[in-house]
């Protein structure tokens, strides 16, 4: 299965950003403190629900990785700085 849209918020140096795999080999190129990294965790927390330390953005309260699979199929992981992790498929809490 191909994951073919990412969608990451308030994700360490993330406010927000959306990306749309186009089926070929992605490579990042920046900059120092551009995001490379940040874009890398939030692939894998949102893969896998590993987050890192000290992951939600300062400011705010929750960062949240939402994927879109090839088959159309959306799920999201969401990190909330008091309160449990929340895993959503379709929308629909799991």
């Amino acid at each position: 299965m191909k994951i073919k849209h990412i969608s990451i918020e308030n994700f360490k140096s993330i406010e927000k950003l959306e990306y749309d795999f186009n089926g070929v080999t992605t490579a990042l190129i920046g900059k120092n403190g551009r995001g490379k990294t940040a874009f890398k965790e939030a692939f894998y927390a949102g893969l896998t629900g590993d987050f890192p330390d000290n992951c939600i953005r300062n400011g705010t309260d929750q960062c949240s990785i939402k994927m879109t699979l090839e088959d159309g199929t959306t799920f999201e992981r969401i990190q909330h700085r008091t309160k449990p992790n929340k895993v959503l498929i379709e929308g629909k809490a799991t």
